[in-house]
């Protein structure tokens, strides 16, 4: 485990960790474990063709670890939250059910926890699973989307 700070932040450098694996292990294109996600950088609203599963990482806060009234905390250990949401409109309703998706949730909070050394020069310590929550959204002329938020708290330590 290593604690210097990357350049761009040691937060954003865990957020960037978090999408570089799983980018790593579910890409469409170079994906090793279960190949479902595209990456997302731009996209058109005149770009016609079919939207496929995407995955993007959300930095949700951070607090001492701990929590309030920790007397014996001092600081340098902190707990980063953050949620994976997989974009899942184009499957919805359509080949893939949402049964489907618990396997690769179930896989993306596996790949996460297991793999904490990934995520270098962050001092990341643990990632732990807090929650997942599937959801479904009602669009325009009667369509539905949907997407999958998976929580996370990742220890990590300030140098």
């Amino acid at each position: 485990m290593s604690t210097a700070i990357p350049a761009h932040g040691q937060r954003s450098g865990i957020v960037t960790g978090v999408k570089t694996l799983i980018n790593t292990r579910f890409n469409l294109t170079s994906g090793t474990t279960h190949k479902v996600f595209r990456q997302v950088e731009v996209r058109s609203q005149y770009n016609l063709a079919p939207m496929m599963p995407a995955a993007f990482v959300s930095d949700d806060g951070q607090r001492a670890l701990g929590g309030v009234g920790d007397k014996t905390h001092d600081g340098g250990d902190r707990v980063l939250d953050l949620s994976v949401v997989l974009v899942i409109a184009a499957d919805w309703n359509k080949a893939a059910e949402i049964e489907d998706w618990t396997k690769v949730v179930e896989e993306i909070i596996n790949s996460l926890h297991n793999d904490v050394d990934s995520i270098t020069g962050c001092g990341v310590v643990a990632i732990r699973y807090r929650e997942d929550t599937p959801v479904s959204v009602a669009m325009q002329k009667g369509a539905t989307a949907a997407g999958w938020a998976i929580g996370f708290e990742v220890e990590y330590v300030t140098p």
